[in-house]
């Protein structure tokens, strides 16, 4: 083959890459999940079009930025799943984000896949897929992530966060925290009275707390409140005085009446009392019964028996 087939073979190649790539880019950003890779230092190396739907930025400008940067505080809740893709294992969890237009809440399945190359972990290709509302007519499965009176993160995705928590607190050498709290006097009123002051109680919870951390309630006429990372004994004490006072400052109308509840406090610290999900779950339910014994409006750190 003479110099100038050789070169037009070599551009015919060149032209048909280009080709194959641009078709590529146009199947990724067809999709209606984001699709993205990040390297080992968690910097963005490719994203499609979803991310401008999903997050507000276009591919190119999330291009060098780190998960940490897209993200903001929820980042946090993730940091062991990210840390795990980088070790090799793959990961698949839901999360709950902030739409970058409307900053509405948005659940998503998400799947965080390691580029593996001769035992090295380059770095990871992501997926998220937004989880389709259920129609209204059809009732909610036991194992819901979301509680239907207040809207908060139920059982399944408190203690996703909790093992996430958990988790990050062993590696780092620190704290996280769990508060079981109690809504007091709920049960003689009863039906919609109660219902519509633990909407309010749940209300004043997300207001006080940093976006980092997660009130949920598991049923009944208890919330809890995660804190992923509380640091001293002390700063978890303060956190439980300024609840209570938040909660307890302003009556609650409903219905034209003003009701007035009390609150028992019980606080769990991770690894001090419990080193897993169910653990510190328990440590922080007999705590708050602790708070009870104590009195109206009154907190208490789990002791072992």
């Amino acid at each position: 083959m003479n110099y100038r087939r050789l070169v037009a073979a070599e551009k015919g190649k060149l032209k048909a890459l280009r080709e194959e790539v641009a078709l590529l880019r146009r199947a990724m950003d067809q999709a209606p999940s984001m699709l993205s890779y990040w390297d080992s230092e968690q910097r963005c190396q490719l994203a499609n079009a979803a991310y401008e739907r999903w997050r507000g930025a276009t591919p190119g400008a999330l291009l060098g930025k780190t998960l940490s940067e897209v993200l903001g505080p929820a980042h946090a809740q993730i940091a062991p799943r990210i840390e795990a893709v980088l070790r090799g294992e793959a990961q698949r969890f839901e999360q709950e984000t902030t739409d970058g237009h409307s900053g509405a809440r948005r659940r998503s399945e998400c799947a965080y896949l390691p580029d593996v190359e001769k035992g090295v972990t380059r770095g990871f290709f992501a997926t998220e897929t937004e989880i389709a509302e259920r129609p209204k007519a059809e009732p909610a499965p036991a194992a819901a992530t979301h509680d239907v009176l207040t809207g908060l993160p139920a059982r399944l995705l408190l203690e996703d966060r909790i093992h996430c928590a958990i988790e990050l607190a062993k590696r780092h050498r620190r704290r996280c925290g769990l508060m079981s709290i109690e809504v007091e006097g709920l049960r003689a009123e009863g039906g919609a009275p109660g219902d519509e002051v633990l909407r309010e109680v749940a209300r004043r919870l997300r207001a006080s707390l940093r976006k980092s951390d997660t009130v949920a309630r598991l049923g009944g006429d208890e919330l809890h409140v995660l804190l992923p990372e509380v640091g001293q004994r002390e700063v978890a004490a303060m956190v439980a005085r300024r609840l209570l006072t938040i909660l307890g400052r302003d009556p609650y109308a409903v219905s034209g009446a003003s009701l007035v509840p009390t609150f028992a406090v019980g606080v769990a610290l991770c690894p001090d009392d419990g080193a897993d999900t169910a653990q510190l779950l328990s440590c922080a339910q007999t705590a708050q019964r602790a708070a009870k014994r104590q009195g109206k409006n009154e907190f208490a750190f789990y002791a072992q028996p």
